[in-house]
């Protein structure tokens, strides 16, 4: 599958087929890793415990994030015109469970 920006009677960029183009993620120096095993990931007072807990809070913060840039965009949409919302089909939104060391 090709997708481009231009017209098909005019030649590609030469980067458009991904040639070039590299993965960039964590450098070595911040990918670290934190010894453990499944039982340690559970308990939330290890380390590897410690670094999982913040590791789902940061997801759940994206999450967040996400889902509010989606609630504007739905806004916008029908703003638009849009009669139906990006959510429909959607399972319910589940509310945030408390967390007990808060």
């Amino acid at each position: 599958m090709e997708c481009r920006a231009t017209a098909p009677n005019q030649p590609a960029p030469s980067n458009a087929a991904g040639e070039g183009e590299e993965f960039v993620g964590l450098l070595p120096e911040e990918d670290t890793e934190v010894p453990g095993t499944y039982f340690d990931a559970l308990n939330p007072q290890t380390k590897l415990g410690k670094a999982v807990k913040a590791a789902v809070e940061e997801i759940n913060t994206l999450n967040a994030l996400e889902l509010e840039s989606l609630k504007k965009a739905d806004e916008l949409l029908k703003k638009l015109g849009l009669k139906s919302s990006i959510f429909e089909g959607a399972p319910p939104e589940q509310p945030a469970e408390d967390q007990e060391d808060k």
